[in-house]
């Protein structure tokens, strides 16, 4: 069964559209190829473009949030107010940012109160901070 993030439109999300470079999933902490194409997170901490908003195959437009609320899929257990940013996971999903040279915060998980921990594959929702974003 395909995750299902949820929706969040107008004010509440910046989103830019691009072709995908091969299979993405919604969800997916996407990135940018020297071509210009979307592909998805392959490497923990990359600097990424955003999460993509629907599934797509290559040659397809895709959604992808790059600022404001987002849903994500969660590459591992996280808990409301010890995993506050996250990074790619380099496999399409998000964990706890990590410090480090090379490692680059994507999104800040926004926990439910009812649920304080999310397990790892489970949806959550985040604000997307913006990524790497090419001059237009």
């Amino acid at each position: 069964m395909a995750t299902k993030i949820p929706a969040f439109c107008g004010s509440l999300q910046q989103a830019l559209n691009y072709e995908a470079g091969e299979a993405i999933a919604e969800g997916d902490c996407v990135k940018l190829t020297a071509a210009g194409l979307l592909n998805v997170s392959d490497t923990s901490g990359e600097l990424c473009l955003g999460i993509a908003q629907q599934a797509a195959v290559a040659g397809e437009m895709v959604a992808v949030a790059v600022g404001g609320l987002s849903g994500f899929v969660a590459g591992g257990a996280l808990t409301s107010g010890t995993h506050s940013s996250l990074m790619s996971a380099g496999n399409g999903k998000l964990v706890a940012y990590v410090s480090g040279a090379g490692n680059f915060m994507i999104c800040n998980f926004m926990p439910n109160k009812n649920s304080p921990v999310l397990a790892d594959g489970k949806v959550g929702t985040g604000v997307v901070l913006g990524g790497a974003i090419p001059a237009l």
